[in-house]
């Protein structure tokens, strides 16, 4: 029975190891990645990089379009505005407040000539090209001009429409003294054929008288 009683631990020994290594082989066959899953996950991934950088792509080549778009309509307002600024003789005073983008200043002029000029808080001056401003800058100067641009546009035209009124009235006073001046021209024309029609008239019957005369010496 000793015998038999010493062979019992050794059988449920070999057993417990057979387990333990079942159960270690398990854990190890479930923490082993599955070589079809990550090729399938892998190519998601990859996929999805593609259509990231596709779109980045796209968006790219919009962005540049727009910004030479933006780029020549600034050039264009720029222009456009400096050449009604010159013709209407006038500059505009900007306040600092609506022109936060170029950052703090004491004075801002858009002048007729078409330049920003700023005078910082110590008095320095920069005046630049209206044009060679950002865009952002640019947009918050029409902001601002274009409400005071409409009220320079029709003192403009007050002036003009003014001289016109003028300009008619002498005109018309003018007309007057050419009817004027014409008449008289005529009526002393009249006056000197008038004259000449008696004056031929009287000498051809002075003529006549001394024609008789002669006859009648003569006979």
């Amino acid at each position: 029975m000793v015998d038999g009683v010493e062979e019992r631990p050794q059988v449920h020994n070999v057993l417990q190891h057979q387990h333990s290594e079942n159960g270690i082989g398990a854990s190890i066959a479930s923490e082993s990645p599955n070589t079809d899953e990550t090729q399938i996950e892998y190519k998601e991934d990859e996929n999805e990089l593609n259509n990231s950088l596709r779109a980045i792509g796209e968006e790219t080549t919009k962005l540049a379009e727009y910004i030479q778009q933006e780029r020549n309509l600034t050039q264009d307002l720029s222009n456009l505005l400096v050449h009604v600024l010159r013709r209407l003789k006038t500059s505009f005073n900007i306040p600092p407040s609506d022109l936060t983008v170029v950052g703090p200043a004491k004075k801002i002029e858009l002048t007729a000539e078409g330049y920003l000029r700023i005078t910082r808080r110590d008095d320095s001056v920069n005046s630049r090209f209206l044009a060679e401003h950002s865009p952002d800058t640019v947009l918050s100067v029409m902001i601002t001009v274009v409400p005071e641009l409409e009220k320079a546009v029709e003192s403009y035209r007050e002036n003009i429409t003014r001289r016109v009124t003028l300009l008619e009235k002498i005109k018309s006073e003018l007309k007057s003294l050419q009817k004027a001046v014409s008449y008289g021209e005529k009526e002393k024309l009249k006056q000197t054929e008038s004259n000449g029609v008696q004056s031929s008239s009287i000498s051809n019957k002075v003529k006549d008288q001394t024609d008789k005369g002669s006859e009648s010496w003569e006979m």
